[in-house]
């Protein structure tokens, strides 16, 4: 496969809810991994609890972006709301897309879809997601881009994206 075509929808469908939230247990699988996750959030039958997948199909602060490439789901992200910003809640690719574009080209039509303030916290010890947020603020924010230790374990930045005419709005 060369580089994906990837597009990104607004909101999933009700019907992708049960393929999103099977992908979501890959995610925090992965998640789990790394120093400073909290590996102890499994129901008794092994499988991760997700508090706020039912708050993503419901919530109109929140919004669920699959990405889809090749007639497939490659992805998500979890966009919340988290005072006058949006925050990156979750955001994951599917192994079998990775290194072709599809976090690159996926990060960028979330962020440009939803211009302003924004914050993105991420694992240090994940190497693409340090990659992805060290990157995408830097080629899409509107002025300053900030960025420091959230915690032993976690890095933060904060930027402000503009709209595709490159200014800004909430």
């Amino acid at each position: 496969m060369d580089d994906a075509l990837v597009s990104v929808r607004q909101q999933a469908f009700l019907g992708e809810k049960e393929t999103i939230g099977s992908l979501l247990q890959f995610y925090l699988d992965e998640l789990s991994c790394f120093p400073g996750e909290n590996a102890g959030y499994r129901d008794p039958d092994g499988k991760y609890r997700y508090l706020y997948l039912d708050a993503c199909w419901v919530e109109p602060e929140r919004f669920r972006c699959p990405f889809l490439s090749e007639g497939s789901i490659a992805g998500f992200a979890f966009v919340r709301m988290a005072g006058a910003s949006r925050e990156m809640a979750e955001f994951y690719v599917v192994p079998g897309f990775r290194g072709w574009g599809v976090g690159e080209a996926g990060g960028t039509e979330v962020l440009q879809r939803h211009p302003g303030p924004w914050a993105v916290i991420f694992n240090k010890q994940n190497g693409p997601a340090r990659g992805l947020w060290t990157r995408l603020p830097r080629k899409l924010a509107a002025g300053r881009v900030e960025s420091g230790e959230m915690d032993p374990g976690h890095e933060y930045v904060r930027f402000a994206v503009g709209d595709r005419r490159g200014s800004l709005s909430a």
